[in-house]
């Protein structure tokens, strides 16, 4: 998963910043159930759309999609196998699952990666990085329950039976 932002010199730590912003928003508080209803309804459009797409598809592109899939070595679905998948997988999908799956992906070190154009002047990367860290930084509940979990936090990270000493 990779999300770019073009942006000018000027503007990045700021663009940084809100998108770092938006995702802890959702890593912390989830997606609202409005959000998700329309995410899945736009999802459905597209299957639809693709479907339709699909439909006035001449079969001689189709065949060669197909050969070529075949001489890949390809593992190749059905557009109509596809699109039952598809929406079965849409129907089953709650807002909580979505929802916990965020947070397991959100939750995780992510990579910075700067990448400018020739001639552009060098961007301090330990800004940008000090920006998305200080903003991706796990909500205080978040760590409380990492600490409790293991002293993770505190570098040990081996179970005991044996109380710390006093």
């Amino acid at each position: 998963c990779a999300i770019n932002i073009e942006s000018p010199g000027e503007r990045l730590n700021a663009n940084l910043t809100t998108v770092a912003r938006e995702l802890a928003k959702v890593r912390d508080r989830g997606l609202p159930q409005e959000e998700f209803d329309a995410l899945i309804a736009q999802k459905n459009l597209e299957l639809q759309k693709l479907f339709a797409t699909y439909a006035r598809t001449d079969t001689y592109i189709l065949i060669s999609q197909r050969m070529r899939s075949l001489q890949n070595q390809v593992v190749d679905i059905a557009p109509e196998q596809y699109q039952k998948l598809r929406q079965e997988f849409l129907n089953s999908l709650t807002v909580d699952m979505l929802n916990q799956y965020l947070r397991q992906q959100l939750s995780q070190d992510m990579a910075l990666v700067l990448q400018q154009p020739q001639g552009e002047p060098e961007y301090n990367m330990k800004e940008l990085q000090a920006t998305w860290e200080k903003l991706m930084a796990p909500a205080p509940a978040a760590a409380a329950s990492s600490s409790a979990a293991g002293d993770v936090v505190e570098g040990r990270n081996e179970a005991t039976d044996i109380p710390p000493a006093q």
